[in-house]
């Protein structure tokens, strides 16, 4: 059984080298999200008036994952009638609100979140690395997420666990994202976004 502690690059790509079947994710801890993660959830919900679309139960769900120097590694299985889904998922530890001084005009706040840096700085050839392997990049938009891969193990086209968790394992170490949850927030980094670099920048009017 892994304990519920924080690990280094190597120790997770030697985790991940086992495999991440279900079986072996049985002695993978069950953690939880990140506090913000849930307190975001909790805001939302409170706002709605309900948790009507259920963000906020899935967000407590304690799920398998390893405490990381950047964050969670959460690796989810699901299953229906159609088969087996596997996401595997990657959350900061915190996900800071940067601005952006050179993109202001008067009477506003332009910055843009750690985590969409990093995500942009993710989707690079390497990553074919894990895609040839039978998963999909999907759509990382929920708070804090940094990647988001998803595959499908179904009849006729299963996936092989073992591989993929090792072709993980080496994609998470040659990333550094511990690397780049450092470089990302550099002032010489940042002056480099502007308003055609297609990344969610956001302006906030000040009152």
């Amino acid at each position: 059984m892994q304990e519920d502690r924080e690990y280094s690059a190597e120790e997770v790509a030697g985790i991940l080298a086992k495999g991440i079947a279900p079986g072996a994710l049985e002695n993978w801890p069950l953690t939880s999200l990140p506090d913000y993660v849930i307190g975001v959830a909790r805001a939302a919900a409170a706002l709605e008036g309900g948790d009507g679309f259920g963000q906020l139960e899935d967000a407590l769900r304690p799920r398998r994952a390893l405490r990381t120097e950047w964050g969670l590694l959460v690796v989810d299985h699901s299953h229906d009638s159609d088969g087996d889904t596997v996401a595997i998922l990657g959350y900061l530890k915190a996900d800071p609100y940067l601005e952006l001084p050179h993109l202001r005009k008067e009477g506003e706040t332009v910055g843009i979140y750690l985590s969409d840096l990093i995500s942009d700085e993710l989707v690079t050839p390497a990553v074919q690395s894990i895609l040839t392997h039978g998963l999909d990049l999907a759509d990382n938009d929920d708070t804090g997420q940094v990647f988001c891969l998803i595959g499908f193990d179904e009849p006729g086209y299963r996936l092989a666990f073992d591989e993929l968790g090792k072709a993980l394992g080496c994609w998470l170490e040659a990333a550094g994202i511990e690397r780049l949850v450092t470089a990302c927030q550099r002032p010489d980094y940042l002056r480099k976004v502007d308003w055609s670099s297609g990344l969610p920048v956001s302006q906030l009017l000040v009152h």
